[in-house]
């Protein structure tokens, strides 16, 4: 069975007597014993507070310096992807109009072929009608 906790009291009066006082009464205590006491604790001041604020100014500035240097370098990246996409470009329309004029070639080649061929049945024929 599990343990019950109790919620802490909190009061002046006597015999009651708790870890937290209570505020919401509103009452002005005079007397030293009953007034509940609080305490302030003064923030600690860290004695090398100059030191983090420059160390965080030349971090600052070494990553100001970065960013110039990445921004550059994205700048000169973009600009060789634009070259050497131009370039290839140009070499796709150059091995397509290569590509044609094998293609042309190519026909010309065969109406030569044709025409040799022709010429040659002919000669045989006409040779083969002289004798």
């Amino acid at each position: 069975m599990p343990i019950r906790y109790l919620p802490t009291r909190s009061g002046t009066g006597a015999g009651l007597s708790g870890s937290q006082p209570n505020l919401s009464t509103g009452e002005s205590a005079t007397d030293v014993s009953t007034a509940p006491q609080f305490t302030f604790r003064s923030k600690r001041k860290y004695s090398g507070d100059q030191n983090i604020k420059e160390e965080l100014r030349e971090i600052r500035k070494g990553m100001a310096e970065m960013m110039q240097v990445l921004t550059s370098i994205n700048t000169n990246q973009t600009e060789a992807i634009n070259r050497i996409s131009e370039d290839v470009s140009s070499l796709k329309e150059h091995v397509k109009d290569l590509k044609t004029e094998i293609d042309n070639l190519r026909f010309e080649n065969e109406k030569i072929k044709r025409n040799i061929e022709n010429l040659i049945s002919k000669y045989n024929e006409n040779r083969n009608v002289r004798l």
